[in-house]
């Protein structure tokens, strides 16, 4: 008994120890599996699918992608707990919205009123943090700006929008005027307002061939019943009216500019088409032409963009769906 007590033990033994040589086997193969995989080249897209290389994104693609990104970071309390992150990362969407403008034609509205949103975030916590020392464009800047090149941009301009934007800006000189001159606080501020839709208007009238659409005088009688606020006609919203009234000059200059974005996303791809094609070359002057486009667009969002943006800073509630209602039919 004792012998067989032995041999068993024996046995037993043996047995456990080359199970132990093989899981130790086992262990050695996996860890150096993980090592060899941790020292060798990742595996990308492109050579997963070489087709992936050839694929290039839109300009339409770069700037969504760009606008998006920057979504991220704004909602992490980490990021935005510096003033200067409070005021950079607004300042960020509002240049990549710009961009999305200028080269995503079936988003120019949502792309305007994106960019004016986050302008006016940007604006008010540079007046919040004056510490932070980052200087943000005010919305009386941007539209200064803006009309500086309107008048060769709107040379650009289709009749029909040339007559709509026209109309737009002329109403909203003549309905914040009115206001300017009720307003017993803000009236100096409104007339300096006023006058620069005006200025807008005669830029745009001059690039009009027809007869000039301005009307001068127009409705008074919703302004004089609602000097301070009113319900915007678009959505039915009571904001301050001087805001209704900027609001809705963006919306018809909105309505006015879609048609020129879209021609010129259109064309641009066409020409690119064709020089991919090789049936012809893109010449000196039709990059040329291109450049003119993209610049008249640049100036038309910038100026649909300072309405909205005035809109905000005037007491427009800051919200997307009441921002993107579109305009009223009339501009009586």
């Amino acid at each position: 008994m004792q012998t067989l007590s032995g041999f068993t033990t024996h046995a037993l033994s043996s047995s456990l120890a080359h199970r132990r040589a093989r899981i130790g086997a086992v262990l050695a193969l996996c860890a150096s599996s993980v090592l060899l995989a941790g020292c060798s080249p990742a595996i990308s897209l492109q050579q997963a699918d070489p087709r992936q290389a050839q694929v290039a994104l839109s300009p339409c693609d770069q700037a969504w992608t760009a606008a998006h990104r920057d979504e991220s970071p704004s909602a992490d309390p980490l990021y935005t707990r510096s003033a200067g992150s409070r005021i950079l990362l607004p300042l960020s969407q509002a240049r990549h919205w710009q961009d999305v403008a200028l080269h995503c034609p079936t988003r120019f509205e949502e792309a305007v009123t994106r960019s004016a949103l986050a302008w006016h975030v940007a604006y008010q916590q540079s007046l919040a943090t004056p510490q932070a020392a980052i200087a943000v464009t005010s919305p009386a800047d941007m539209t200064i700006k803006a009309q500086q090149t309107l008048g060769q941009a709107a040379k650009l301009l289709a009749p029909a929008q040339l007559e709509l934007a026209t109309r737009a800006e002329d109403k909203a000189g003549f309905s914040t005027t009115l206001l300017a001159a009720r307003s017993d606080s803000d009236g100096s501020a409104l007339l300096k307002i006023g006058d620069r839709h005006h200025a807008a208007a005669q830029q745009l009238a001059s690039a009009i061939p027809g007869s000039d659409p301005r009307k001068a005088v127009y409705s008074a009688q919703p302004l004089l019943d609602h000097p301070v606020t009113m319900r915007d006609p678009a959505n039915g919203v009571e904001a301050p009216t001087a805001a209704v009234v900027e609001a809705n000059c963006s919306r018809f200059l909105l309505e006015a500019f879609q048609g020129f974005a879209r021609n010129t996303t259109k064309s641009h791809k066409s020409a690119s088409q064709q020089g991919k094609d090789g049936s012809t070359s893109k010449s000196a002057p039709a990059q040329t032409v291109r450049q003119e486009q993209l610049s008249a667009l640049t100036t038309f969002s910038a100026l649909a963009t300072a309405h909205l943006y005035t809109a905000l800073e005037q007491g427009y509630p800051a919200n997307d769906d009441l921002l993107l209602a579109p305009a009223g039919s009339s501009q009586e």
